[in-house]
C-alpha cells in the first residue's frame, strides 16, 4: 500500500440471520438508529436502496456529505463511495466504505473495509486520518452488534 491509501478491515460473527443483518446494514434509516455518526440521512430515489442509490446527511465529524451506493450484491455486499472532507468543507480523498455479510452457521460474519485514496492535504495528515479509523472500526462493530442483537430493535 502506497502513502496515498488507507485501508483496514475487520469482521465480527453476529448471531442474527444474515438477511437481517443486511438490511440493517444498507438501509439510511438503520443506520440513523446504530450508527452514531449518523446525524441525519434521506435516500434518493426512494424506495430500496440499489446501485447508484445516493444517502445525503450529516455526518459527525464530516458535516453534510453524500454517499453514492456501489457494488450492491442484495444479501452480499455494497460500498459507499464519498469523498473524505474534514470539517464538513475541506477535501481529504476519495472514501469506500464496503460492507460484506456471509452466513455462518445460524448467523452472518460482518466485514467492513475502509479505503481512503489520500490527496496531498490528506497525505499530510495520514496518521491521523489513519488512527481515527482504526479506532472508529472497531466502534462501529460494537454499536452495530448492540443495536442487532437488541430485542428491543424497532420498537
Amino acid at each position: 500500500m502506497s502513502a496515498r491509501q488507507i485501508e483496514l478491515t475487520g469482521e465480527r460473527f453476529i448471531d442474527a440471520a444474515p438477511a437481517d443483518i443486511f438490511a440493517m446494514l444498507i438501509e439510511p434509516a438503520h443506520q440513523l438508529a446504530w450508527n452514531s455518526l449518523y446525524l441525519s440521512a434521506s435516500l434518493s430515489p426512494a424506495g430500496p436502496v440499489a446501485e447508484g442509490s445516493v444517502m445525503t446527511g450529516r455526518f459527525k465529524g464530516a458535516g453534510r456529505a453524500t454517499v453514492t451506493f456501489a457494488n450492491v450484491v442484495p444479501g452480499s455486499s455494497f460500498t459507499h463511495v464519498s469523498r473524505l472532507l474534514a470539517g464538513g468543507f475541506l477535501p481529504l480523498g476519495d472514501f469506500r466504505h464496503r460492507y460484506d455479510v456471509a452466513p455462518v452457521g445460524n448467523g452472518a460474519l460482518v466485514r467492513q473495509t475502509v479505503r481512503v485514496d489520500l490527496n496531498w492535504v490528506g497525505r499530510l495528515l495520514r496518521g491521523t486520518i489513519s488512527s481515527g479509523f482504526r479506532r472508529r472500526l472497531p466502534e462501529s462493530f460494537d454499536e452495530f452488534y448492540r443495536y442487532a442483537t437488541s430485542p428491543h430493535r424497532g420498537e
